[in-house]
């Protein structure tokens, strides 16, 4: 895997995602309720478990992320009963991996935000710190006046990314080789970051804002599949 040679600007988008072994949840916030929260909650455990179970049948064939066929593989078992959440997951990762531009299409609001948490992603000094902002970001988003699909797209996308962190740092040997991971956040873990965030964005797109996680299998799919083409991407470029 060839190291960064130049700073990799944060994409406009899964991500994506948050919390697989992580000391402590993002907290909800008065103006998000209990029922509001819970979607969130939920989000964030079906996409930890679409990660780790993906994951684990990569290293199950001690293959990783350099390997598209092996990544496809394993998400055919994953989905195999889900026809939505299968089309999702490729549909999101072939756009990951060709680079497409997330930002296109959303509001003033979500790209101000995006552009706030691009310049985190370069300014931290690590993924602890990084991942401290994802939760200042989320708590400042709920009690904001955002309009609702701007304000749940960004809650999603905040989550996402933060899974996503957390899923990388917990599996940095998916992602590059074991000497690499002295340092790994400064070395090539914000490239990666950039490059899952934009995708774990795309992949979100705008169907999702309002919509119960529970009831639309293809969101958690969605944003896996942007996060696992974004970190094909980040193993053979970072």
């Amino acid at each position: 895997m060839k190291k960064v040679v130049y700073g990799v600007l944060f994409l406009a988008v899964v991500g994506t995602t948050i919390i697989g072994c992580q000391k402590e949840s993002i907290n909800p916030t008065s103006n998000v309720t209990a029922n509001d929260n819970s979607k969130y909650v939920e989000l964030e455990s079906l996409l930890k478990n679409d990660l780790d179970r993906i994951a684990q049948e990569l290293r199950s064939k001690k293959s990783n992320f350099d390997s598209q066929s092996d990544v496809i593989a394993a998400a055919e078992n994953l989905y195999s009963k889900n026809d939505e959440a299968l089309t999702s997951f490729f549909s999101n990762y072939n756009s990951a991996i060709n680079h497409q531009n997330p930002k296109n299409g959303y509001s003033t609001d979500v790209t101000n935000v995006i552009d706030e948490i691009e310049e985190n992603v370069n300014n931290s000094n690590d993924a602890a710190s990084f991942i401290a902002s994802l939760d200042e970001k989320f708590n400042e988003i709920a009690v904001s006046n955002l309009q609702p699909e701007d304000k749940d797209l960004l809650l999603q996308y905040i989550v996402s990314y933060k899974t996503a962190i957390t899923f990388i740092d917990n599996n940095q040997d998916l992602v590059i080789s074991s000497d690499q991971k002295v340092g790994w956040w400064s070395s090539w873990g914000k490239c990666a970051a950039a490059i899952v965030g934009g995708a774990g964005l795309g992949a979100l797109g705008g169907a999702a804002a309002g919509a119960p996680v529970a009831l639309i299998g293809a969101i958690p799919g969605a944003i896996a599949g942007g996060i696992f083409g974004g970190l094909s991407g980040a193993a053979a470029g970072c």
